[in-house]
């Protein structure tokens, strides 16, 4: 029976499964990959629809069973919830049984549907259709098989031992007598492993596919076929992906897959793997015979094994589009479901081969192989996106990703942005030239991004001489300002190390000038559908971008807006103990200033590491300067200011509120601008 999901708007479409099966939330020690898939408990099948923490939901809510009268039967697993279903105006009480016969729709809580829909067997008879539909031993998530029907199919075949329900692999073959059948057995375990294994950073596996299952089926030609754009059914075209041509086919073209419709191609085919589709080569455009395109037509429609058995053995053998004697074709499924591709062989008329049907034993084979390129190919999409995520997030934020994928779609969040200048960049890269320029900046880049992905930031992006930076998304981080702080904390305690290495092409002693701003940004992909950037947009961004040029204004290295200090302040005092960064840092209201090209105005803060009893009296008296020049009392702004300009020279934020108190003074005005305009970036 086929099982769909709905939550909302959202259709997922989970696959088939045998009987009885379980539904309901996940359970303690279940994985969360295993969600909304099909698992085989041996005594039952069972689907977690939703996560632990959907306490709403039961862990056990329902099942479908077969009852002794042989009728379908949904039953309330739960004591005390009650759900609804499509043919019933009442709700289904718990502990009742409600039978149905080919659908069923189940609401439950959070929006959560079921749908249960019952699939009949087909099989090929006299003049009916040529292909037939085999429900064989699952090996995705995404369908299954029930035990008697499995063990109908081995019976069928050259099994004839009883399948015990309960039994394991190893004691199911080690009770059998017939040694080859047991090897036979390993064999295929080893094989289908073998594929797996090589999945790892190498396509070798879809050869290793293609002749295993050739072999042990006995087929003359097999193929790893892609199935790109259109959907099931429509449109689209198939490429070769591998193939493996038995050295005694002569008969039918090896190049056969290759061609249009019409094409005549090659006659002689040598053994193994085709030089005209090997891996890493496949062809953008195949034209199959008629027998195969239709059967694997099917196989996307029907997203199941498809066996083809000719009703006639009469061929054309001077046409050029040879027909299939048999075939035989598994789908190939990606991690959500969809078939992209499908696992084929046939045999021909006349081959060395026994002109005998491809029984139900042997499709099982050829699924179980197409699992295992199904899983292959997946396995490598994972690398590929975790080995592109690596660049831009931290491994614990890529492996969030890699659970939820949605968490990279565009939205509004609250975030920290930081911009983290190299000071000096332009004279020395003038002086020491490019190579050494490289050399330099990547170090000081590499020293600096990793305090950016210790704090599990994303790396957004390098702009010539600066860094940029993001907390608070892709994944949630409600301590996001923390954690921006304490990464420009630990950028700072970089920088003598940095000079110290480099001292001998930077005798000016390089710096950096680091802005951090928190407020609300568009998050998403920023680039373009040809480069992946993710990254946030807004006023936000602008803003953090101007604080980080202010401090060259104020001469110094750090400075955060007061949104920043607001959030930084309410999660360290949430904190106990505070980390040995944050513990240390402290911080001094600046000034109140209108960045260019920002409407609002913004109160700045410098952000100072260390624990100097010096410095914190030097910033309580600089903002009791400060307030006194808000106050407009000029005279005891400049009597504060210049004490401090005296016993600090240094501190060049002392220096330019005094230069601007002076001027207040000079000018005679009545009332005094607080805020300071800056009319460049």
């Amino acid at each position: 029976m086929k099982v769909t999901l709905k939550r909302g708007h959202k259709e997922f479409h989970i696959g088939e499964s045998g009987l009885p099966l379980e539904i309901g939330r996940q359970s303690r020690g279940e994985d969360v990959s295993v969600l909304c898939t099909v698992q085989d408990h041996g005594n039952q099948f069972r689907i977690a629809i939703a996560e632990i923490t959907v306490l709403s939901l039961p862990r056990h809510a329902l099942r479908i069973e077969a009852s002794q009268s042989g009728e379908l039967v949904c039953v309330n697993l739960h004591s005390q919830s009650a759900f609804r279903v499509s043919h019933r105006s009442d709700p289904v009480m718990p502990g009742e049984r409600v039978a149905f016969e080919n659908q069923l729709i189940i609401a439950l809580p959070e929006d959560f549907v079921v749908e249960i829909n019952v699939v009949m067997t087909s099989r090929s008879g006299a003049g009916g259709d040529p292909s037939r539909t085999n429900e064989v031993a699952a090996t995705t998530p995404f369908r299954t098989i029930t035990r008697d029907e499995l063990a109908s199919s081995i019976d069928g075949g050259d099994f004839t031992m009883p399948l015990n329900p309960h039994a394991s692999f190893a004691r199911t073959f080690a009770s059998d007598s017939n040694t080859e059948r047991r090897q036979g057995a390993i064999d295929l375990v080893r094989q289908a492993l073998a594929v797996v294994k090589k999945s790892a950073g190498s396509d070798e596996f879809f050869e290793t596919a293609v002749h295993s299952v050739a072999k042990m089926i006995e087929l003359d030609r097999a193929y790893v076929l892609i199935h790109e754009g259109g959907g099931a059914g429509v449109g689209g075209h198939w490429s070769v992906r591998a193939s493996y041509l038995e050295k005694e086919q002569r008969r039918v073209p090896p190049a056969n897959f290759g061609h249009r419709d019409g094409d005549s191609g090659d006659t002689a085919a040598a053994s193994g793997p085709s030089s005209k589709h090997q891996v890493g080569m496949p062809d953008k455009d195949t034209a199959m015979p008629s027998g195969s395109r239709t059967l694997l037509q099917q196989v996307l429609k029907e997203r199941q094994t498809i066996i083809y058995e000719p009703e006639s053995y009469q061929h054309t053998v001077g046409s050029s589009i040879m027909l299939l004697d048999r075939a035989v074709a598994a789908p190939i499924f990606d991690d959500h479901g969809e078939v992209v591709g499908a696992l084929y062989g046939d045999r021909t008329l006349g081959s060395a081969h026994a002109d005998s049907p491809i029984d139900d034993l042997e499709a099982m084979l050829l699924e179980v192989m197409a699992g295992a390129v199904s899983a292959g190919m997946n396995r490598q999409r994972h690398e590929a996106i975790q080995n592109s995520m690596t660049q831009f997030f931290s491994p614990a934020i890529t492996q969030r990703l890699l659970q939820n994928e949605d968490l990279l779609t565009g939205r509004d969040a609250e975030v920290s942005v930081l911009f983290c200048d190299i000071r000096g960049f332009s004279s020395i890269s003038e002086r020491v030239g490019p190579e050494k320029t490289i050399q330099w900046i990547n170090d000081v880049f590499t020293k600096l991004s990793r305090c950016v992905v210790r704090t599990d930031g994303v790396l957004v992006n390098y702009i010539g001489d600066e860094l940029v930076a993001m907390w608070g998304a892709p994944a949630e981080q409600p301590d996001h300002a923390r954690r921006a702080c304490e990464a420009a904390c630990q950028m700072l305690q970089e920088i003598d190390p940095l000079r110290e290495r480099w001292k001998a092409i930077t005798p000016e002693k390089f710096g950096v000038g680091i802005g951090i701003h928190t407020g609300i940004a568009r998050v998403g992909n920023t680039g373009s559908e040809v480069k992946f950037q993710y990254g946030p947009l807004g006023n936000t961004v602008n803003l953090a971008s101007r604080v980080q040029n202010i401090t060259k204004k104020f001469g110094i290295t750090a400075i955060i807006t007061e949104a920043t200090r607001d959030a930084l302040k309410a999660v360290v005092a949430n904190e106990s103990p505070a980390s040995d960064c944050l513990e240390h840092l402290q911080t001094r209201r600046l000034a109140t200033v209108r960045p260019l090209g920002i409407t609002e105005t913004v109160d700045l803060y410098q952000l100072q590491t260390g624990n100097d009893p010096t410095w914190q009296s030097m910033a309580q008296r600089y903002e009791s300067a400060l307030d006194l020049y808000h106050q407009s009392d000029l005279t005891g702004a400049a009597r504060v200011l210049a004490s401090l300009v005296h016993e600090h020279p240094d501190d060049t934020p002392s220096v330019v509120l005094l230069g601007r108190v002076v001027d207040a003074i000079t000018s005679r005005s009545e009332t005094i601008n607080p805020v300071m305009e800056f009319k460049t970036k």
